[in-house]
């Protein structure tokens, strides 16, 4: 059975470096029949993930993602623009995966953020420490160095707290497992209304205007 899924999920772009890397190179779009743009099973998987379709009105959508993940620092200018655009129908929220041992120091980087109010900046650190200065961010000493350098001392304290409290362990066990659960193997991948599972394998714009056609479409029913 895991086999067959394994290459159901490789036949649709879903089977990604789930461990050595975090997302595969951007294949040829596909076409959905006549007079459907886009298609389940070819653009985007359904699954059943339990989250809830809509917030406050506007169509959940969550970004699985990896600070390690090159086509996630490419994707994040353009999803964090699309988020802006489409502000009044979707609520984003942002999930730091750990698709394997040593995505987790960073996944806990993220939960400790978000337990502390979630700093934009701080966020955005991480990411230019890892792509543009090349640090290695495998480990808390190293994370401590940005936000030492990024927010100061006394944050420090706060973050190192926080990052090792069961609220954020508890929360990387749950993304864990919601990650099984869906079939998320590589990042980024966007789940959209709790059950339409899509990555940026196709390339990004595909990936957005997939989006665009399924929060129009959950916007759309009852």
């Amino acid at each position: 059975m895991l086999q067959q899924r394994r290459l159901l999920l490789a036949g649709l772009g879903f089977l990604g470096l789930a461990l050595a890397g975090c997302s595969p190179e951007p294949a040829v779009p596909s076409k959905g029949q006549e007079g459907q743009k886009y298609k389940a099973g070819v653009d985007f998987l359904e699954v059943s993930s339990g989250l809830d379709r809509k917030v406050d009105g506007r169509v959940r959508v969550d970004e699985f993602f990896w600070y390690a993940c090159p086509h996630c620092y490419t994707f994040k200018p353009k999803m964090e623009r699309w988020k802006v655009a489409n502000a009044s129908k979707v609520k984003v929220h942002l999930a730091a995966v750990p698709l394997g041992v040593k995505w987790v120091p960073m996944s806990q980087a993220y939960y400790a953020l978000e337990k502390l109010g979630f700093e934009q900046g701080l966020h955005d650190e991480i990411f230019k420490a890892w792509h543009e200065e090349k640090k290695d961010l495998n480990s808390l000493p190293s994370l401590l160095e940005v936000v030492r350098r990024s927010k100061g001392e006394s944050y420090v304290q706060e973050f190192e707290a926080a990052y090792g409290s069961a609220e954020v362990l508890q929360k990387v066990e749950q993304i864990k497992a919601l990650a099984t659960k869906i079939g998320i193997e590589s990042t980024p991948s966007v789940l959209v209304a709790g059950k339409y599972l899509l990555n940026t394998r196709q390339g990004h714009e595909h990936a957005l205007g997939v989006m665009n056609y399924l929060v129009d479409m959950e916007l759309a029913k009852p």
